[in-house]
């Protein structure tokens, strides 16, 4: 309590701070990179923060981080990095000339990027609400309280209430979307692809495939990737699918041994304790961010994904392996959680589950399908790995014009 007192105090006494720095000058070849709320090395602002430290030479790109571990390895690696809150991380994040957040402005130094060129990769495409959008669904419903929280929040923190110069996209199909939550113009939603996505192509295999197909002489892959659930972090809870919906380890141990597969679960990050499933089988696998180097270069050779209304989803149908979706509890999450932008049954193709007894027999049956091609063009413009070309470049233009 009193840490937290301490730091509102600091806010309070910095506030003037955070308009006085846009008069600051910013070097427009000071690239700034985080991801994670500074917890986590991974996604668009990895493989773009890669890209450009391979690719382009006169550019100086620099991670910053609250993650002394994560410090540690790039420090080995020979990569740029900060830590946030040292003397050189704030000195950096206030003469940097472009900013790329991929959560949050808590990726980077939040109150010392006033004034820089902020472009957003954000971290999924739309299923569930966003941004503004999400912002004021808690207003409806948790009333008076969350006004005043967000009226507060506003007043104080105003490095966490205002828009991106630009964010990324994938296709048009999001732009409103994109819009919607992040209150901007169609002439700042930039259609370039997600970096991630580039690592859907590359050819090197994650340690763990390799384990697995030794170990298990090739099996079929399944990845159970379920989103995160708002009104259980909200609670101290998180969300454990395997405790209801059917689920019978029995049934799911049978089946992996008679189709020689292994399950794959992996809990969003954002949960407070990541869900399992105990005394299944062997080939019951809960995997953390520890068991591989990154989430898309073990995407790539799935064999089959399972989700719910995770952007995963259209990142890995750009493979053209089948997909289940599994929206168990669609009702709830929808009135307890966060809305659907749009129909889920009409708008996202792939057999669905109710249960898991459902899903079950979907994996029995084998009527799991890839998704068509023009569902893929539907949400990607480009299918390539180059997609942190395209930002890169399109950043450049953008500094062009400043």
């Amino acid at each position: 309590m009193v840490g937290k007192l301490i730091t509102l105090l600091l806010k309070i006494f910095t506030l003037p701070f955070w308009y006085i720095q846009k008069l600051f000058p910013r070097n427009k070849h000071i690239w700034l990179f985080g991801a994670g709320s500074g917890l986590l090395y991974f996604d668009n602002s990895k493989w773009l923060y890669e890209y450009v430290l391979r690719n382009e030479k006169q550019i100086n790109a620099i991670w910053i981080t609250r993650n002394k571990e994560i410090y540690n390895k790039l420090s080995k690696e020979n990569k740029p990095v900060l830590m946030v809150n040292s003397l050189k991380g704030i000195i950096t994040s206030l003469r940097a000339g472009v900013v790329f957040i991929n959560n949050t402005p808590k990726d980077v130094n939040a109150r010392a990027i006033n004034g820089s060129l902020q472009i957003w990769l954000w971290h999924g495409l739309m299923m569930k609400q966003i941004g503004h959008d999400a912002r004021l669904f808690s207003k409806q419903i948790n009333g008076f309280k969350e006004n005043i929280f967000q009226f507060f929040q506003k007043l104080i923190f105003p490095e966490f209430t205002y828009n991106p110069d630009y964010i990324i996209n994938t296709s048009e199909f999001f732009t409103p979307y994109f819009s919607s939550a992040f209150n901007l113009t169609n002439d700042r939603i930039l259609i370039t692809g997600y970096p991630r996505n580039d690592g859907l192509f590359v050819k090197d295999k994650e340690i763990l495939i390799e384990e697995l197909n030794e170990k298990y002489n090739n099996p079929t892959k399944i990845l159970y990737l379920p989103t995160w659930r708002d009104a259980f972090t909200n609670k101290g809870k998180s969300f454990n699918p395997f405790d209801s919906y059917g689920f019978d380890s029995k049934t799911l141990s049978e089946i992996l041994n008679t189709s020689n597969s292994v399950f794959l679960n992996k809990g969003h990050n954002f949960e407070v304790k990541q869900s399992s499933a105990d005394q299944v089988t062997e080939r019951f696998i809960n995997l953390s961010n520890q068991d591989f180097t990154d989430l898309y270069r073990l995407l790539k050779d799935i064999d089959i994904l399972i989700t719910d209304y995770s952007s995963v989803y259209f990142d890995f149908i750009l493979t053209g392996k089948p997909v289940i979706l599994a929206p168990f509890d669609i009702e709830s999450y929808s009135r307890e959680s966060r809305p659907l932008y749009y129909d889920y049954y009409k708008e996202i193709e792939g057999i669905k589950a109710n249960d898991w007894n459902e899903l079950f027999e979907i994996i029995i049956e084998k009527t799991y399908y890839s998704i068509s091609n023009k569902s893929i063009q539907r949400f990607h413009c480009y299918i390539d790995d180059h997609s942190s070309e395209r930002v890169s470049e399109a950043t450049k233009q953008l500094l062009k014009r400043i």
